[in-house]
Formats: structure tokens, sequence, C-alpha cells
């Protein structure tokens, strides 16, 4: 299987068990829970994957209007957001970040094979 494709694979199964849930989400709305749409201007698809007490955000997004990629990282602090890609790298995606604002997530350089990367939060990201 390409790995390129795992992403976008995670994507669908995640939109099918929403839909599959979906008397569940309107029952926690109706319970006063909040949802914030959260969409990188322009961009395609947005999907949120990591979230820190801070309420700092990381994730990827494509900017193709149909959602294909390369993928590209993101980090979504203080209302905004900051575009995160690994130099060289066709596909980046940001997974967790810390109370720090260290990010880990995954790139790939080829399409194919999947490395981590950690960016230690050295100064204020925006």
């Amino acid at each position: 299987m390409n790995n390129r494709l795992l992403p976008e694979i995670g994507f669908v199964i995640s939109a099918l068990v929403l839909l599959a849930l979906g008397e569940t989400q309107v029952a926690l709305a109706s319970q006063g829970l909040n949802f914030t749409t959260i969409d990188v201007p322009g961009a395609g698809l947005t999907a949120g994957q990591g979230i820190n007490a801070s309420g700092d955000m990381v994730g990827f997004y494509t900017a193709d209007a149909g959602g294909l990629p390369p993928l590209h990282g993101y980090l979504f602090a203080r209302g905004a957001f900051l575009t995160i890609d690994v130099p060289g790298a066709m596909d980046t995606a940001g997974r967790g970040i810390n109370a720090r604002g260290d990010i880990v997530g995954e790139y790939d350089l080829d399409g194919i094979t999947e490395h981590g990367y950690l960016r230690r939060e050295t100064a204020s990201p925006l």
C-alpha cells in the first residue's frame, strides 16, 4: 500500500465514523458542548491531530481544492495559522503538541517512506 495515502484513508475512516455517530454528535451539542470549525484559509482539507492545554492545535492541510496531496503541517495558536513544512519533504503532518509547544509529526521525502520529526519550540511561533 502506498503510505502517501494513509492520511487520506485515515480522514475517510474518521468521516465515516462521524457520520455513523451523527446522532451522538447532535446529542453532545444539545448537552452544551461547543464545536468550532478549524479551517486553514484557502485549504481544500484541514485535519486537526493534536491540541495542548493552551489550545494550540497541530494537524495537516492540503492547498488543493479537492483535498489532494501534498500535505502541509500547521500550527494554530493565538488565532493564527503557521505552516510547518519539513525542508525537502513532499508531505508534512503535525500529530501532537506538548505544553512547551514542541511538535511531533511525520513527513516523507519520496511519497513512500515516512519519517518522524520533532520541532522544538525555541521562541514564540507566531
